[in-house]
Order: C-alpha cells, then structure tokens, then sequence
C-alpha cells in the first residue's frame, strides 16, 4: 500500500487547530491574511490546499451541500466522506486509496438502491471510471472546488471585505 506522504490541509497548529472543525470564513481569511498580508482576497489566487482549507470550512458550515457533493451512499455519514476527503483528523494517516475504497464499499452497501448512480453526485459527475486512478483523491477535491467556486470565491471575498473593512462593490468577472 502507499502512504498519503503530506496532509492536503494545513497541520495541526496550522489553520485547522485540534479540535478547531468549527472554524468559519472569516477565521480562513484571517488565517490565509497571517500567511499573506498582499493577498488581495481572490480564492482563485491561493494554492490548491488553500482551496481545498476553504471548499473544507464552507462545507463544514453548510452541510446542506453534502447533498450534492457526495454520492447518495454516502448520506449515512456524510462527516466521516468529508474528513475523509480532505484528510482531516483520524483520517490523514490512511493509505493513499482510503477515498475510493470508501465509495466502493458504500456503492457495494447500497447496490439494492443503486441504479449505476453509486459513483456519481450533481458535483462530481460519474466518477467510476477514475477510481483506480493514483490521483483519484486530488481530482475529487479539484471537483469540488470546481463545484463551488462561484459561490465560494464570492463569499471569501465578502469576509475578506469585511476582515479588511474594505465598503465597496466588486464584481467578479467570468
């Protein structure tokens, strides 16, 4: 089996503290402000762990999400299909491969309810095809950024301008 060699997200003491799963944009934006004070509050402008800290954090304050991310068998424990995704707590030491086995196990439990939509959700797609492949885990999260970047880059931006104290209108050009 190979070993995950890095935690995707930032390491305790880092922005996800212990024990800190109820953090929220604004304590983002303060975090990502710490590490850089020229950046100018663009989530399009941070690195891919970046993204996957914020996707993280908003799904964490919106559950409802959870329901479009993820496939429907997964909705029994849709916190333990998040961690897992994004390394979080008990889960970044597990072998590389953890995330697939995952849904494959969940579309095995749920067969009888499955009508070939196991592997798929409204964010990621049908993913079927993919599950074997080494970079499954990093094109998942990429799928979820994808997913939720207008949403996400629009209120990262609101916190920022609150955080900086910044009254004025911007609107993001597609």
């Amino acid at each position: 089996m190979v070993f995950a060699s890095f935690p995707l997200l930032p390491p305790t003491g880092g922005f996800f503290k212990e024990n800190n799963m109820k953090a929220d944009l604004k304590d983002f934006v303060g975090w990502i402000t710490s590490i850089d004070d020229r950046w100018d509050g663009d989530l399009i402008e941070l690195s891919d762990s970046q993204k996957d800290a914020a996707c993280y954090t908003w799904l964490r304050m919106h559950p409802t999400w959870l329901d479009d991310i993820f496939p429907h068998t997964c909705s029994d424990n849709f916190d333990a299909v998040l961690d897992l995704t994004y390394r979080i707590g008990q889960y970044q030491a597990l072998p590389s491969g953890s995330l697939a086995y995952y849904f494959k196990s969940k579309e095995n439990e749920y067969r009888h309810q499955c009508d070939d939509d196991g592997y798929w959700s409204e964010a990621l797609d049908d993913f079927k095809a993919i599950l074997n492949d080494a970079e499954f885990e990093e094109e998942i999260r990429g799928r979820i950024y994808l997913y939720m970047e207008d949403t996400l880059r629009e209120k990262v931006w609101e916190e920022f301008c609150n955080y900086q104290d910044i009254a004025r209108a911007f609107t993001w050009e597609h």
